[in-house]
């Protein structure tokens, strides 16, 4: 029952995030559901998915905490306080982290009691082996780790055989597993459109372990949150001490396959970490049932332990609202996409087009385009959401982008152009999709001066970075013959801590002489850019979490302009300033 309530009061899919690498079974079904249904729009799918998978993920959670503890309010309160939590979002994506959650439950209820030692029928190990087959098919980086528990589940349930039999049923029973994971990724596109790549780079790290295991504390801290993590924690106390069985080795060894498994899925870590978080919370619930114990059974003790409880999922959501984020990226209408609209803009575009990287539920409609044939007759490949990537592409055809791509490459000196509706009556233009070409001035800043030449010509410049590592400071100046005042464009709130501006106005000699004093101190004495009648220093950098693109209007078209990094940045990622003028981003 908390599913749909769940869904229901989360409200509309509100957030885009990135593809993946790798199609699993959940991406081939939504593909395949289109196919079926190509007027189904991608939010409706999308949405009837999390219906169905969250409401399996929570309830297949419940069953695991209350067969344990036998206590249906707690269970309610530790399901309740999943919910609310960061791991199921609402975003426009197929639930991966809800299924990958459901997936680790179903297996280990299914292979627990053959783990245990406990007598084994042949349905039971089918059911176990299918168990993990399917953990598998969602997320194929668990393949190699599915494959050695088949092993292991066979190898246990048939000690009664000879040895070489029991071997030759073990190593059938991991191959087979590992050979039909195989077989849906070698016949599901892994990458839209031409960006398939190899099958098994689905099956190897993409990332060093030990980089993946850096990041694992706060990947945790921040999905669970201090008050499950100290419940966790109490729960592990008190199970070690009253049943230190097989179950504690179990969590163990689920946890350290999970953390070393987080490594072949970049950046899906909730989907990764699955059997942590599983784990985590079922122990969280043990330890809120030995808190509730404490607290006796008396009326008074009793309404105390009931509004304990009520405030757990209360504060779990309260931390969640006090999470705020910077850099989420708002749908444009994706949401009312259909396959057939997606193939009808497809259809349009010039052979050997490239399209930039959007988000899941453009990848989504991509791959469903794909599948069961190839665009043999029109080519169109992909690539990814950078400015080098996009510069190449341009130097050997048309380049498209889709509404977040249009916004992000705006910033980053790409002019962005409406594409005619041939298939309409002219002065109809294609919605959702534009082209885009090189043009806008960019510099990519170091720790030495850089003349900013045409970058500010349209009075709207933005600063941009590759990755989250680059932040800054960026140390600009501008000049101007008329008064002008810069500001942040529609930065986050907290962004604009990353904004800091110094006017200077030559109509005093006492100000003459600051900025004069200033400019020799940074070797820029004679410079244009601080011989203008107004100058304006900007000192930029980016703030956790922040875009990685922050435009700024600068007030008026500047001709001049010179701009560095810190020097004191000089090992850091560099950061690049382009001009960007206001661009009209078509919407679907």
């Amino acid at each position: 029952m908390v599913g749909p309530l769940a869904l229901a009061v989360r409200g509309r899919l509100a957030e885009l995030v990135s593809p993946v690498r790798c199609a699993g079974a959940l991406d081939l079904v939504a593909a395949a559901i289109l196919r079926r249904w190509p007027a189904l729009s991608i939010g409706q799918l999308i949405l009837g998915l999390q219906t169905v998978v969250v409401v399996v993920a929570l309830g297949s959670f419940a069953s695991l905490v209350y067969a344990s503890i036998r206590r249906i309010d707690v269970t309610i309160a530790a399901t309740v306080s999943l919910w609310v939590g960061p791991l199921f979002g609402a975003a426009l994506a197929p639930p991966w982290e809800a299924a990958a959650f459901a997936a680790c439950i179903v297996a280990a209820a299914a292979c627990s009691p053959i783990a245990s030692g406990a007598a084994a029928s042949s349905w039971k190990v089918a059911v176990a082996w299918l168990s993990l087959l399917g953990a598998a098919l969602l997320v194929p980086s668990w393949s190699v780790a599915a494959s050695a528990s088949a092993f292991c589940l066979v190898w246990l349930c048939r000690a009664a055989t000879d040895r070489s039999a029991r071997l030759a049923s073990a190593a059938s029973a991991a191959v087979t597993l590992l050979v039909l994971v195989i077989l849906m990724l070698r016949s599901t596109p892994t990458g839209p459109l031409g960006r398939e790549g190899a099958w098994f780079a689905c099956l190897s790290p993409s990332e060093p372990v030990l980089a993946t295991l850096a990041s694992f504390g706060s990947t945790v801290l921040r999905v669970v949150g201090p008050l499950g993590l100290a419940l966790a924690a109490l729960g592990m106390f008190v199970r070690v001490r009253r049943d230190a069985s097989w179950r504690v080795g179990c969590i163990a060894v689920a946890v350290a396959l999970a953390v070393v498994q987080s490594a072949w899925t970049p950046g899906r870590a909730e989907v990764g970490l699955a059997p942590v978080f599983v784990a985590i919370w079922w122990l969280a619930a043990a330890g809120l049932v030995e808190v509730v114990g404490i607290m006796g059974r008396s009326a008074v003790r009793s309404v105390a332990a009931a509004l304990l409880m009520m405030a757990v999922p209360f504060l779990e959501w309260s931390r969640i609202q006090a999470l705020e984020r910077d850099d989420i990226a708002r749908p444009a209408g994706h949401e009312r996409v259909s396959l057939a609209q997606m193939t009808r803009v497809l259809n349009l575009l010039p052979s050997g087009s490239t399209l930039v990287e959007e988000d899941a539920s453009i990848d989504t409609l991509l791959r469903a385009t794909v599948l069961g044939h190839r665009r043999a007759t029109k080519p169109l490949a992909i690539i990814p959401l950078a400015r080098k990537d996009v510069v190449d592409a341009l130097q050997t055809g048309r380049v498209y982008a889709f509404p977040h791509g249009q916004s992000e490459l705006s910033l980053r000196g790409f002019a962005v152009e409406r594409i005619p509706d041939s298939s309409q009556p002219a002065g109809d233009q294609l919605r959702g999709i534009a082209a885009i070409s090189a043009g806008r001035a960019c510099a990519d800043l170091a720790p030495v001066w850089i003349d900013l030449k045409g970058i500010g010509a349209s009075g709207r410049v933005a600063l941009s970075a590759a990755s989250e590592d680059a932040a800054g400071p960026a140390l600009v100046y501008f000049g101007s013959a008329d008064g002008f005042t810069p500001e942040p464009d529609a930065w986050p709130p907290r962004a604009v801590r990353g904004f800091g501006m110094r006017m200077f106005k030559r109509r005093s000699a006492e100000e003459i002489a600051r900025l004069e004093a200033e400019a020799s101190e940074a070797g820029l004495s004679g410079n244009p850019a601080l011989t203008a009648p107004f100058v304006a220093r900007l000192t930029l950098f980016r703030t956790p979490g922040a875009p990685l693109a922050l435009p700024v209007t600068l007030g008026t078209a500047h001709a001049a302009g010179v701009g560095r990094m810190a020097p004191d940045r000089a090992g850091s990622p560099p950061l690049t300033l382009c001009d960007a003028p206001v661009t009209e981003v078509t919407h679907f």
